[in-house]
């Protein structure tokens, strides 16, 4: 029996359940077929398939999960992760096979990690669609109050008060910001003001109007009860 081209196996994007089970017991996998194989190792064939089968889900994550099957046996495992779970499990694994993994297959590949990555992603996006929604009301509020300005003042007077106009270019510049995980302070909001022309008292009454209240920092604090 030919001992299997590890470098190329290593290289491979994933591996079927017959793929896997014959790298593990240093088995050449385009010679595994039973007819091929002697008694002792047709015998710690099957075992090891049925190892591998018990894990998945439990340590082994089977990559196919969100996608049709394209493989023979209907499993695929990313090399990385198979050599993570020989690890974790304490299972046999040819050294070779293994060095060539780590060598040549990249850890972020991982199954696990790719797991993780899209559950922060989905918790990051209700985040995100979250402070839109506040961002879509505060603009909305901030529309309102601008028709109620119109509605009490010449027209001709809101288009060309500089305050006016400094406020709608400060909601377009922070308003993005807002939403992101790290919203600018107040004191970054009022200095941009300042340096735009706006006094400190008009600065921090602009600031209050623009701030969503995800992006203010804590609120009334509660008075102790004796």
């Amino acid at each position: 029996m030919t001992e299997p081209n590890y470098d190329q196996w290593a290289n491979q994007s994933y591996w079927t359940l017959k793929q896997t089970t014959s790298l593990l017991l240093g088995i050449d996998p385009k010679s595994s077929d039973s007819d091929m194989l002697s008694k002792l190792q047709e015998k710690k064939f099957l075992k090891m398939q049925k190892v591998i089968e018990g894990s998945i889900g439990k340590g082994l994550i089977r990559w196919n999960f969100n996608m049709p099957s394209t493989t023979d046996d209907g499993h695929q495992f990313l090399p990385f992760d198979v050599i993570d779970w020989t690890k974790e499990k304490k299972i046999p694994c040819p050294q070779k096979l293994r060095d060539a993994v780590m060598e040549n297959n990249l850890p972020m590949l991982s199954g696990k990690i790719v797991q993780e990555i899209i559950s922060n992603l989905k918790r990051e996006k209700k985040t995100l669609t979250d402070r839109n929604t506040v961002l879509e009301t505060t603009n909305q509020e901030l529309t309102s109050l601008l028709e109620q300005l119109r509605a009490l003042v010449p027209s001709s007077t809101v288009s060309t008060t500089p305050d006016f106009a400094l406020l709608l270019r400060a909601h377009a510049n922070f308003r993005t910001k807002f939403a992101s995980n790290s919203p600018p302070k107040k004191l970054e909001v009022t200095d941009w003001l300042i340096n735009e022309g706006a006094t400190k008292r008009i600065a921090v009454v602009m600031d209050s109007i623009l701030r969503p209240a995800f992006a203010r920092k804590g609120g009334r604090k509660k008075n102790k009860q004796p």
